[in-house]
């Protein structure tokens, strides 16, 4: 059971030192859980609403294909409308980000 684990731990470690990598991903497992578990719940406020839209950003085993640009270009658009995120929805559920004013 430990061998599924380690090959489980082992694509997000560095391979150069990978016991070291291990044990610090192990030690960061239990801190985080240790935080989950003495961590208030706090009960929602009753003036949020709700989260509807679509992520932002994509999954890392999703693939979406780019055209060639220019390293000089701004930001490079997809084609594909698969990932499609309707911009106003996205804006609205986002009013109170700081990176948007």
């Amino acid at each position: 059971m430990a061998h599924r684990r380690v090959k489980q731990i082992y694509p997000v470690i560095q391979k150069s030192s990978h016991t070291i990598g291990i044990a610090r991903y192990e030690q960061r497992q239990r801190i985080l859980r240790q935080i989950r578990i003495h961590a208030p719940v706090l009960p929602p406020s009753g003036n949020q609403k709700p989260k509807k839209t679509p992520k932002s950003w994509l999954e890392f085993q999703d693939e979406e294909h780019l055209p060639p640009g220019s390293p000089n270009d701004h930001h490079i658009m997809s084609h594909e409308v698969r990932h499609a995120l309707y911009l106003p929805d996205w804006l609205s559920d986002n009013e109170d980000d700081p990176a948007l004013k």
